[in-house]
């Protein structure tokens, strides 16, 4: 089983968009796949499955009144689909949101520990090939968490100034002393075509700019920017040529 975290300096990267359908792909592919919003920030799970939800969130799960299991719920969209898909759900209200906010570092520790034990747990009981976490931007203690029990780091960041900069910045400040596999995924590349080619020299400059290898450099779609998010976009959309850059990124973490 391989743990992938999605992280980013700042929001509206795309990282949960990644992250969902990366996810997707690898049930298609027939593997047992769980997906858990880490995002307590702004968690977006609960709107994109249109399924009845557990009585359990992952908030319920940090606080120690639910296991993980609990949390979870099983998808099934779609008659070809090979493997299993497990989603694990924040909850959105702002109530919930604030509260986990004030949680002082003696919770987040033992919810660390918590979360370390449940994963290796769920992991072996329901035989998953992945766990993918999809956190909260930018420096919260959920997000170093969840960080901290993946085998594999993935940040996710786009062209803008100021992105690149804080990715930096996080690269030399967090990831650096997590000591995991660490890997960038440049999304949202702007090309004036359908698709682009990243030539090798521009993948090694992008390379020595954040001291990590570039495992993913995914262009921008305007359709995508303005899809309305209820829909896993893989499965709505096969043929896009967004699902073959997510595909060469499935194959980049399986080898990572």
């Amino acid at each position: 089983m391989k743990t992938i975290a999605f992280h980013s300096y700042k929001g509206g990267t795309g990282k949960t968009f990644l992250s969902v359908n990366l996810a997707a792909l690898y049930a298609q592919e027939g593997k047992a796949v769980c997906l858990l919003d880490f995002d307590f920030r702004a968690p977006s799970l609960y709107a994109l499955f249109d399924v009845k939800k557990p009585a359990y969130k992952l908030n319920d799960f940090l606080d120690g009144k639910s296991e993980l299991k609990p949390t979870m719920i099983e998808i099934r969209t779609e008659s070809d689909w090979q493997g299993k898909l497990y989603v694990g759900f924040a909850d959105p209200t702002t109530e919930a949101m604030s509260k986990l906010l004030t949680r002082d570092r003696r919770w987040q520790m033992k919810a660390l520990r918590r979360t370390s034990a449940s994963i290796k747990s769920i992991g072996q009981s329901l035989e998953l090939d992945y766990i993918i976490l999809d956190t909260s931007p930018g420096f919260e203690y959920s997000s170093i968490n969840a960080l901290l029990c993946s085998d594999v780091a993935t940040i996710v960041t786009t062209s803008d100034k100021s992105d690149i900069e804080g990715t930096i910045e996080m690269t030399k400040g967090v990831y650096k002393t997590l000591e995991r596999k660490t890997g960038i995924i440049m999304n949202k590349v702007p090309t004036g075509q359908s698709s682009i080619k990243i030539s090798d020299e521009m993948k090694e400059r992008l390379q020595a700019h954040f001291k990590l290898p570039m495992i993913g450099m995914i262009p921008c779609h305007c359709d995508i920017l303005c899809s309305p998010g209820h829909t896993i976009f893989i499965v709505e959309n096969k043929t896009h040529p967004v699902v073959e850059n997510i595909r060469k990124l499935s194959e980049k973490i399986q080898k990572f």
